[in-house]
Formats: structure tokens, C-alpha cells, sequence
């Protein structure tokens, strides 16, 4: 039997199905996260050890998605660690969104949103498609974990300036990144490439590691990206032929952070698959 590799790459984890002829998935696994951009060799190398894994199945087509992926362009490394013959000629590069699409839409039309390290949605009427929020943490993110990250840090300077010195907001920013006042926040700026990474594990950090210590904090983050996000969607204008809202990505575990989601997109008459 000839089967299809889907790989979706992370940030923080990669997800790696084998799908059968009709598309059921037949084995799911996770590795380490990847970025063939900002950790090129740590990527490959990630890559490698999936193929390994896999290389027993008589494989079809490859299908792969990760962050940085678009801007590393070096395709041929990645050819090489694939080298069945058959896969070779049937490799399609992807956004994450794309792979998870793949995966998961059914409708003939919908909006389907990842929400993890950073924002992405697709919509998709009857094959016309329109890709949106895909601009980075410079200029639109919204809903992501970076973005999170961005408000708590945020809502710190803000206590530090009202001289809230008793503020979880400031007490765990400072711990986490090793300061002893918000005024070094500034040094960050010196290395602009690791921003990203840095306030992503920083999410992790507040909102599994610390979750119950800074449930309160946490909520009052996630009511205003909430907010921003559907400010956001409402200014879009979804084409009006579409009523199924697809979600996934990391983001979408919190279940506070969901049901505000839920309850936005069902207030705007969509129905929300959570995937």
C-alpha cells in the first residue's frame, strides 16, 4: 500500500502524520520543533531523523509545512535527506496552515485559522482562496503566542510605571528573563532575530508552566487578544458565503482562550470546528 507523509513543522513541536490511500491517518508521531530559517542545521537534522523513521513505508508524496520555510528557498537540502527516488518527484512545500488544512478541512468552503507561534488563516470558497495575517510579529500576529508574550510584557511596564510593585505581571517578566528591572527590557532589542523565539518561550512559560499560579493574568491577556483578533476579522470582511470556522495550533489548548473564540465566531453566525 502507498501511503502519504504530512509533516507540520513548529516552533516548539513538529507533528508528523502517515496518511493511507483515503486519507485516514494511520500513525501520528511528534518531534522536536523546527525552524529552516532561524535554526537551519538543527532543522534538517530534525527532518532527517523523521525520514528514518519513516522510510520503511512505501511512500508517495511528502508534504511539508514549517516555520521559516518559505524564506530558507534552500529546497535541495531538504531533497537530499528525502532521497527515495519517488518522493524526489512528489515533494510540495507548504505553509503550516496548509498542511494542517490539508489534515483537517472538509467543507467546501470555510475560514480555517492556525493560532500557535504566530497568526495564519485561509479563506476558502469552493477553491478561490485568500491567505491573511501572514505578516509576521512586525506588522500583524493576532491571537498568536508572540503576541501573548507582547501584552503580559507589556501590562508589566505598564504596572512598573503605576509603581505596582506588588504586580505578578512584573515579578514574573523579571524572573523569566533574568532582570532586575523593566528598564532592560531595552537590551533585547541588540539581537532582533531572537525576539521571537525568546517571547515565544516566554508563552510557554506563563501559560503552561505558571498557569495556575497566574490564572487571573493570564485570563486578562487573553480577553484582549480576544478583542484584537475579531477587531481584526471583523475589518477583513469574510466572504459571506462562508459559515464553518476551522481553528487550530497551540494557542487553541488553553480553554478559556477557546471558549472566546468560540463564542466570537458564534456571535457572528460561523460554526467553529476546533482541531
Amino acid at each position: 500500500m502507498k501511503y502519504n507523509l504530512l509533516i507540520d513543522g513548529g516552533a516548539t513541536s513538529t507533528k508528523v502524520y502517515l496518511l493511507d490511500a483515503n486519507k485516514q491517518i494511520i500513525k501520528k508521531d511528534i518531534f522536536d520543533g523546527v525552524n529552516l530559517y532561524t535554526k537551519t542545521n538543527q532543522s534538517l537534522a530534525e527532518l532527517f531523523k523523521i525520514y528514518q523513521k519513516y522510510k520503511e513505508y512505501c511512500l508517495e508524496k511528502l508534504y511539508l509545512g514549517a516555520p521559516g520555510i518559505l524564506e530558507f528557498k534552500q529546497y535541495k537540502l531538504i531533497y537530499n535527506i528525502f532521497n527515495n527516488k519517488i518522493i524526489k518527484k512528489n515533494i510540495y512545500i507548504l505553509t503550516d496552515i496548509e498542511i494542517q488544512e490539508l489534515l483537517f478541512c472538509e467543507k467546501e468552503s470555510y475560514l480555517a485559522i492556525s493560532l500557535g507561534s504566530g497568526s495564519v488563516m485561509i479563506e476558502n470558497v469552493k477553491g478561490k482562496k485568500r491567505i491573511m495575517s501572514s505578516f509576521g510579529p512586525l506588522i500583524a500576529d493576532e491571537g498568536s503566542a508572540y503576541t501573548f508574550a507582547k501584552e503580559f510584557i507589556k501590562y508589566a511596564i505598564i504596572d512598573k510605571e503605576r509603581e505596582k510593585s506588588s504586580s505578578n505581571f512584573i515579578k514574573y517578566t523579571l524572573e523569566y528573563f533574568n532582570f532586575k528591572d523593566i528598564e532592560e527590557l531595552k537590551t533585547l532589542y541588540k539581537n532582533w532575530n531572537a525576539v521571537k523565539s525568546k517571547f515565544l518561550k516566554f508563552s510557554v512559560y506563563i501559560l503552561i508552566k505558571n498557569y495556575n499560579a497566574l490564572i487571573n493574568e493570564i485570563n486578562c491577556i487573553l480577553d484582549i487578544l480576544a478583542r484584537n483578533f475579531f477587531e481584526y476579522i471583523d475589518l477583513t470582511k469574510i466572504n459571506k458565503k462562508i459559515n464553518i470556522v476551522y481553528i487550530f495550533g497551540g494557542m487553541v489548548k488553553n480553554k478559556y482562550y477557546k471558549s472566546l473564540l468560540i463564542s466570537g465566531f458564534n456571535k457572528r453566525n460561523y460554526e467553529v470546528i476546533i482541531k
